[in-house]
Parts: C-alpha cells; structure tokens; sequence
C-alpha cells in the first residue's frame, strides 16, 4: 500500500474510531491527527477538512459496493434490493452524516450508484430515494431490507422504469 493511501486509511480510520465515541462536531482535527498517528501537515496533504475524510470513507465505501453488487445483469427490483441492502448495512454510518447536517453526501453516493444518464428522472429518482433512506434513518425505522425494497417498489412504477433504463443501454 502506498504511503498516501496509507495515510488516508489511518486518517478515516481514525475519524470512524472517533465517531463510536464522540459526535461528528465535537470532533476536531487535531483529534484525528493524534489517534491516526500522522502529523497535521500530512492530514493537509491529504484531506481539506473532516467533511472531506468523511466523504472518502462514504465514497470508498459505496465504490466497493458498487463493484463487488452491482452489475448491469440485475433486474431493476434486484438493484433497489441491493442498494438497500447496502444502506441498511451503512445505517450506522447514515445516521452520524444526517446528524451532521451532511445529508447531501448522502444523496452524492446515490447518484453514484445510480445513475445511468444526468437528466431530470435520474434525479427525480435519486432525490426520492435519498428521501426515503433520510425518512428511514431519521425516524428510527427498522424495516428489513426486502420490506424497505418492495415499498420502494410499490411506490415507483417499475415498468416504466424498466422501459426507462432499457432505453439508455
């Protein structure tokens, strides 16, 4: 492992060891430096900020995912039951970005994982599902995922969706 994602992985380690204690804004830099073990001009290097190690950790996350779930040969109702799947598994991690009013890094990795062409669907869509992942988390709701994944369902209309995302291969 290179030394810079070496850094960055004692960074956002040290952020999510954090996080297990502390609220997201009690937090500072000079905390994560010390549990990382890197000096500050290091974390300078490497982040802007806390948001920005957060991001990186939401972002790695939701590429790995991406690449270990998430292919072309799922069925739209498949790809919602993983996507969901893949939330409910990060709720923990949700729930600290919504409480630190960074929801819309939230609604970033939906559109990562989601978008197949940037128009005014995809991000109708987007926006829904991030809606209803914030309701979710927000209200303390514990649905399993093929519960949370057939109301999604219900709520679209999939064949319209289907004919949508067909369109675009």
């Amino acid at each position: 492992m290179a030394r810079i994602e070496r850094s960055r992985k004692y960074i956002s380690d040290a952020l999510l060891y954090l996080l297990k204690k502390n609220k997201y804004q009690d937090i500072s830099i000079n905390d994560i430096i010390t549990k990382a073990g890197v000096s500050r001009m290091t974390f300078y290097r490497q982040f802007y900020d806390k948001k920005e190690v957060l991001k990186y950790i939401l972002d790695t996350r939701t590429d790995e995912y991406i690449a270990n779930h998430l292919n072309s040969s799922l069925s739209i109702e498949e790809r919602i039951l993983q996507g969901v799947t893949m939330i409910l598994e990060r709720k923990e991690l949700a729930k600290i970005v919504i409480e630190a009013d960074l929801y819309y890094l939230i609604v970033d990795e939906f559109a990562k994982a989601i978008t197949v062409k940037k128009d005014y669907y995809n991000s109708f869509l987007i926006g829904g599902l991030a809606s209803i992942f914030y309701y979710y988390i927000s209200e303390n709701r514990n649905e399993p995922a093929q519960e949370l994944a057939d109301i999604i369902i219900k709520t679209l209309d999939i064949e319209s969706l289907k004919e949508e995302l067909e369109k675009r291969k």
